[in-house]
């Protein structure tokens, strides 16, 4: 029975693998292990052996282990601190939120991979296979996400061109709203009406955009029509004098008021002026608004297209 105990530990040691952990000492052999008295020869040399066998392999690949374990996590503490040191200098840099938190994904990811390599070159691993493994994945990643990494280059290119930023409001490729959010792959709008709509990078870096709130203050256009028989002097005063009234309009900039076209049934004054770009929508509004009351109280007509019908009486008729 003894023989089929120690013949089956014979065998695990000696398992594939094992072989290159041993000592130069190899186990003692079981060859002349016949009585109890062998065997308890045998086993005082066997802990011999394992303990010189603890002493020189696992003791240092444990200790090599250990050390490994430390550069990993003493190395992405410092990579944690590197980060947000860069977050901090590119806040205060005002570079854009997007930008930010690209580059910071960026610098972690690197980071991250140069810090295996630390790892496993000092567990003399060989790097060699790993490397070509990551340049196939590469490869075929690539080949595979064509589209995803033509949206990826237009994301660098609109993270570092910054045509545009986060709370701008933006016109392209038919569709219109607040910039929520800048991703590497996609940018998201907000619409007036509260829908989210999502567009690629690479179509948005390639096509014409409008930004409508780059600029502090925007000029509002207004365009009102006046009868042929209004005095066109004493409307453009009605017209300055309202517009000028407004407070949100600003008194820094000129109030202009012209005659803009000879219509068919209507002269047509154009009104502008200036105002912050928050406040446009508002400005615009009330103006209307308000040009359509003071016209009212100074009995300025407003032309309209009207169709008058006339009803015969056929009865009368004959």
């Amino acid at each position: 029975m003894h023989k089929s105990i120690l013949t089956l530990f014979n065998m695990h040691i000696w398992a594939e693998g094992i072989t290159d952990l041993l000592p130069e000492e190899t186990m003692p052999p079981m060859a002349d292990v016949e009585s109890m008295e062998d065997v308890a020869n045998w086993a005082e040399k066997f802990l011999e052996w394992l303990w010189k066998f603890c002493q020189e392999t696992i003791l240092p690949i444990g200790i090599k282990l250990i050390i490994a374990l430390l550069i990993f996590l003493i190395g992405r503490k410092i990579l944690k601190h590197f980060i947000k040191v860069v977050s901090r200098s590119l806040e205060k840099a005002n570079l854009e939120e997007g930008t930010n938190h690209f580059l910071c994904s960026f610098i972690r990811i690197v980071g991250m991979i140069v810090l295996i390599f630390i790892v496993a070159g000092y567990l003399n691993f060989s790097t060699g296979p790993i490397v070509a493994a990551l340049g196939s994945a590469g490869l075929a990643v690539g080949l595979a996400l064509q589209g995803s990494l033509a949206n990826f280059a237009g994301g660098v290119l609109i993270l570092l061109m910054k045509p545009f930023r986060v709370g701008d409001y933006i016109c392209a490729l038919g569709s219109e709203g607040v910039v929520t959010r800048i991703d590497i792959v996609y940018t998201t709008l907000c619409t007036p009406d509260n829908k989210s709509i999502v567009i690629p990078n690479g179509s948005l870096s390639n096509t014409e955009i409008t930004n409508v709130t780059k600029e502090p203050k925007r000029r509002v256009d207004l365009v009102v029509g006046i009868d042929y028989d209004e005095d066109i002097r004493r409307v453009k005063e009605i017209l300055v004098k309202t517009a000028n009234d407004h407070e949100l309009v600003l008194k820094d900039e000129e109030v202009q008021v012209f005659v803009r076209d000879f219509d068919s049934s209507a002269i047509s004054m154009g009104v502008r002026v200036w105002t912050a770009t928050e406040n446009y929508w508002t400005v615009k509004w009330d103006l209307q608004e308000q040009i359509k009351i003071v016209f009212d109280e100074n009995n300025v007509s407003i032309p309209y297209d009207r169709l008058d019908v006339q009803l015969l009486d056929d009865k009368k008729d004959k």
